[in-house]
């Protein structure tokens, strides 16, 4: 199931290097793009370490930062 959400996101965010730009910015300037792996919907900024926040879109706490999903 991870690498099912792994594809869905290299996808949404347009490839592998987009994938890496944002881990990169991630660790530089110590935010991350949060995504819900329960309903597919990106979150907004999160810390790098962010693990099952509260999805805005579906109430589950299901969010994680890209970080976190890719590492």
């Amino acid at each position: 199931m991870k690498q099912t959400i792994i594809d869905q996101i290299t996808s949404d965010i347009g490839g592998p290097d987009a994938v890496l730009d944002s881990i990169q910015t991630a660790m530089m300037e110590n935010i991350d793009e949060g995504y819900c792996t329960e309903c597919a919907s990106f979150y907004g900024n999160v810390e790098p370490d962010a693990r099952r926040y509260a999805c805005h879109v579906c109430n589950k706490k299901e969010v994680y930062s890209l970080t976190e999903i890719f590492l």
